[in-house]
């Protein structure tokens, strides 16, 4: 989608779920860093690809949700992500 599409982007809405019950709801612009500025740092050391994601974070009052959940992420006309948490996995120090 060409950025022109979205006339201003910190307008869009974020609507996160987990384990399909809506959870809560925000502004890109209440991100602590904009996309803008997430993008300005990123390609500063790595070059992005197509296909790439970058997470802004969450929103403040977002819900923590525990390993074993599925989470969405659903933001109109931009699109829809969705993962399921796993623990980390800690290798034993020999």
């Amino acid at each position: 989608m060409p950025r022109t599409a979205i006339a201003d982007p910190g307008a869009q809405m974020l609507h996160i779920s987990i384990d399909g019950e809506r959870k809560h709801t925000a502004r890109i612009a209440s991100m602590q860093r904009s996309a803008a500025e997430l993008l300005r740092d990123v390609t500063e050391f790595m070059t992005l690809r197509p296909g790439d994601i970058l997470m802004l974070g969450v929103a403040f009052g977002a819900p923590r949700a525990r390993a074993g959940q599925e989470f969405t992420v659903d933001c109109a006309g931009i699109g829809q992500l969705q993962a399921q948490l796993i623990a980390e996995h800690q290798e034993a120090l020999t």
